[in-house]
C-alpha cells in the first residue's frame, strides 16, 4: 500500500472517494460511457512501475513455483 501511495501522482483514494466514484459510475452522468476502462488509482496505472520495483516483484514469486517453472496460486 506504501508502495501505491508514492507512486500515485494523486495519492491513494480514501473508502468516501472510491464509494463517491461508483455512485457516479451508476448514475446518468456516464450513461453515454460504452466499454471504458476507467481507473480510480491516483494516477497510479499512467507512472508504469520503476526496473527495481519488478525486480523485486519478480523476485517474490521465486519460492512459489512448481518444478516447470509455473507460479503456484492459492
Amino acid at each position: 500500500m506504501d508502495f501505491s501511495e508514492r507512486m500515485s501522482p494523486l495519492g491513494n483514494a480514501t473508502a468516501a472517494e472510491c464509494a463517491d466514484y461508483c455512485i457516479a459510475l451508476f448514475s446518468d452522468l456516464t450513461k453515454k460511457v460504452t466499454m471504458q476502462n476507467l481507473f480510480h488509482d491516483g494516477g497510479y496505472s499512467s507512472m508504469g512501475m520503476s526496473y527495481r520495483a519488478m525486480e523485486q516483484y519478480i523476485k517474490s514469486f521465486e519460492g512459489i513455483k512448481d518444478e516447470y517453472g509455473n507460479i503456484i496460486y492459492g
